[in-house]
């Protein structure tokens, strides 16, 4: 296969070590390869580098990973061409609308020339809980606004979709818990955005 004739030496005297140093590259060579296609613009919002999200194995609530895993695929909008019922907008809701209608930039403190500050926090999740108490903080603040942010736009978008209310405090906990599992986690109350 295409895989061995990459390698320097033959087959039989291929190291385990070095076989998987061509697979992590052939992986990496495919992925920047689809990523490069006109039609994978989700795939480019995503991790550079390809393997498991962690949205998919990361403590969450299940409606927390719902959110995260429908706006990752781009079913956050709903994918139907519909008109924003929030500023009445008649172009399509889309991320870039979203982002733009509900100042989620702001919300979030980040610089605008993000072009998706929810997708740049979803890549930046922690694999493993941080050491550093700064990064911890940080995911503080980050984590319980990007979940309140998720829940908004997911009402905004799916308005006949029925879920219970999840108090401010309650955003985000699972992880923040993780990130601190030796500590009680204080959350400071965050105000969601307003439909």
């Amino acid at each position: 296969t295409y895989l061995w004739t990459t390698l320097a030496r033959p087959q039989a005297e291929t190291t385990d070590k070095e076989l998987k140093a061509a697979i992590q590259t052939y992986l990496q060579d495919q992925h920047e390869l689809r990523c490069s296609r006109r039609d994978s613009k989700l795939l480019n919002v995503c991790r550079k580098k390809p393997g498991i999200d962690p949205i998919l194995w990361l403590p969450m609530s299940p409606a927390e990973r719902m959110r995260c895993i429908r706006y990752r695929l781009g079913w956050l909008p709903s994918g139907k061409p519909t008109p924003c019922s929030r500023c009445h907008h008649p172009s399509d809701m889309n991320h870039r609308h979203l982002i733009a209608c509900f100042s989620i930039h702001s919300t979030l403190n980040l610089p605008h020339d993000i072009d998706d500050p929810i997708s740049y926090l979803l890549n930046r999740l922690p694999k493993k809980p941080p050491r550093s108490q700064a990064t911890r903080n940080y995911w503080k603040s980050k984590w319980p606004q990007l979940c309140a942010i998720l829940e908004t736009l997911n009402k905004h978008c799916n308005p006949d979709h029925r879920q219970g209310y999840v108090p401010p405090d309650q955003h985000g906990r699972d992880l923040l818990e993780w990130m601190e599992p030796s500590a009680p986690v204080s959350l400071q109350p965050t105000s969601p955005i307003t439909s």
